[in-house]
């Protein structure tokens, strides 16, 4: 059976213009029946292409969902990419059920009255112009931020690009950048500690150096006995972008990614450990997973967890892992929380604001 070309995110890019085309010949084909002689043909001509452009919809929102879930994109698309899905879904519903309601009223006896026709034309009309503001998103996608496309900056356009040193801030490696990002390279064993705000575990209670990690340099470890240590930093973010370079070969438990965080007891996570990506909440101090992938962890491995719009995505080495939805809270902080026995080795992190389109 043939493959798609690597460039390629899977079918959507290939099927999306079926229901553009479909859609409006539907439109036009209508509207010329309002006017036309012998309309009848036209009008059933109409209703074949609605229903043929609802399970062209059908598809590529289906194929859409396939191919949000292959590409790895940075920040600045990742809230367009929430809107076109959100948009994507409700365009499935709103023209399957105006294809529907159209097909018995159309052919019917009332369907034969003008006023009844010309609201059918206007319903049509509301339809395509909901599936064209979708499709404007798929298209600022592609053309203006090159999802799936060409190779895309990680950073958003204008990010300044940061260099870390032992004397680049006062916070041990903690670097503020626009719109409230920040990137971590750990400079100094202890100093970052007094840059987070602690909320389990405390400093002096687990074994913090720099080590030698060949090619990344020096590299922040944390050894913990039995302590577990839940910090975060003070920014308050609705959606978020985390990234991180960890080596987790040498620790017996989950290093987590908690963000929306209310508490020590009420958050949001993604968890990595024991071969195991999870999603899920704290409630009261309940951890509760809602969805689980297998994640080869072994070594050197960056992390990212994207939280926007109800969508959570947790990746590892740039794939998807697993990928999860949620009911969005209010803005809070983010941060990480350890659980468990051994060494976690820390090159870097950093956090980046994924806001609306729209904003």
């Amino acid at each position: 059976m043939p493959t798609l070309p690597d460039w390629i995110p899977g079918l959507h890019p290939l099927l999306v213009h079926f229901p553009i085309a479909l859609l409006f010949a539907a439109l036009f084909v209508d509207l010329v029946s309002l006017f036309a002689r012998g309309r009848e043909g036209m009008l059933r001509a109409a209703n074949l292409l609605f229903l043929g452009g609802a399970a062209a919809v059908l598809v590529a929102w289906f194929t859409g969902r396939m191919a949000a879930d292959q590409v790895f994109i940075g920040a600045e698309a990742q809230g367009l990419l929430a809107e076109h899905t959100e948009l994507g879904e409700w365009t499935l519903y709103v023209v399957a059920a105006y294809a529907l309601f159209r097909l018995p009223v159309s052919v019917s006896a009332l369907g034969r009255r003008t006023a009844v026709r010309l609201l059918l034309f206007l319903g049509g009309l509301a339809s395509v112009g909901l599936m064209t503001v979708t499709a404007h998103h798929g298209a600022e996608l592609v053309f203006r931020l090159g999802v799936g496309v060409q190779a895309v900056e990680d950073l958003p356009v204008g990010r300044p690009v940061v260099a870390f040193d032992s004397a680049s801030t006062a916070d041990g490696g903690l670097v503020r950048l626009e719109d409230g990002a920040w990137s971590w390279a750990p400079s100094r064993a202890a100093a970052w500690q007094g840059a987070v705000t602690w909320l389990e575990g405390k400093p002096g209670a687990f074994r913090s150096s720099l080590v030698d990690a060949a090619g990344r340099g020096d590299v922040l470890e944390l050894e913990l006995e039995s302590e577990t240590l839940f910090f975060t930093f003070s920014e308050p973010f609705d959606g978020v972008q985390i990234d991180f370079e960890a080596d987790l070969s040498e620790f017996d438990g989950t290093m987590m990614v908690a963000h929306e965080v209310a508490g020590a007891d009420n958050f949001r996570f993604a968890s990595f450990g024991n071969g195991t990506a999870r999603l899920g909440r704290a409630e009261s101090g309940d951890l509760l997973v809602s969805e689980s992938g297998d994640a080869d962890l072994a070594g050197w491995r960056t992390f990212r967890y994207v939280a926007q719009a109800g969508h959570a995505r947790a990746y590892v080495d740039s794939g998807l892992v697993v990928h999860g939805h949620f009911d969005a809270g209010s803005a809070a902080p983010a941060g990480l929380r350890l659980n468990g026995t051994g060494r976690v080795r820390l090159a870097f992190m950093s956090l980046t604001p994924v806001f609306n389109a729209s904003e």
